[in-house]
């Protein structure tokens, strides 16, 4: 079983963004590549050991204090209601609300609400270190990973300079924008 203290942070930085050309199954290539003399640089910055903000959890005594006041007693309860919650799920209707409609208010509730699980259900798992926080939070993480973007809803089709016009459900203008991710999609240029 995975536990709290095990969980690292991946320095996306360092993976070279990847170029999708939605025209040809042309297989993806990478915009930047890798510069070792700059991955050295940042080698010598990290910690020995993987480190958080705040304390461990095993610093058990800062812990219990945190989980004996209210705060603490009402996060664990928090948490506990997580564990017999559904997680909401984020189907297609609601994420294309809003590129239907140009209202946000729903994909945002739910995407709140599945996101939010993971510190709700992390502090309850370092306030009191019993591990049976872990199970929901690991099938959480799970979720989240399988969605099907990590786009909000509002920003769906924007980062490639696409945008839709929406009027009382009915569609004025849709523009497809950039048929593939370059360099220039993400610079000054675009």
């Amino acid at each position: 079983m995975m536990k709290v203290s095990q969980v690292t942070v991946i320095l996306t930085a360092l993976v070279p963004p990847l170029a999708v050309n939605s025209q040809q199954s042309e297989p993806m290539k990478p915009v930047l590549t890798l510069n070792p003399a700059r991955i050295a640089e940042v080698a010598v910055m990290l910690a020995d050991k993987p480190t958080c903000f705040g304390r461990p959890i095993t610093d058990r005594a800062a812990w219990e204090t945190l989980a004996a006041t209210e705060e603490g007693k009402a996060a664990i309860r928090a948490a506990e209601a997580l564990l017999s919650t559904p997680m909401p799920e984020m189907t297609d209707d609601i994420f294309l609300t809003f590129s239907r409609t140009g209202s946000r208010t729903e994909g945002d509730r739910v995407g709140g609400l599945r996101r939010g699980r993971i510190g709700t259900l992390t502090k309850a798992e370092l306030l009191e270190n019993s591990g049976r926080f872990i199970p929901e939070l690991e099938k959480t993480i799970r979720s989240l990973c399988e969605e099907r973007t990590w786009v909000g809803v509002a920003h769906d089709h924007n980062d490639v300079g696409s945008y839709i016009v929406v009027l009382d459900d009915q569609t004025l203008i849709e523009d497809p924008g950039a048929e593939a991710y370059t360099a220039q999609t993400f610079s000054p240029r675009r």
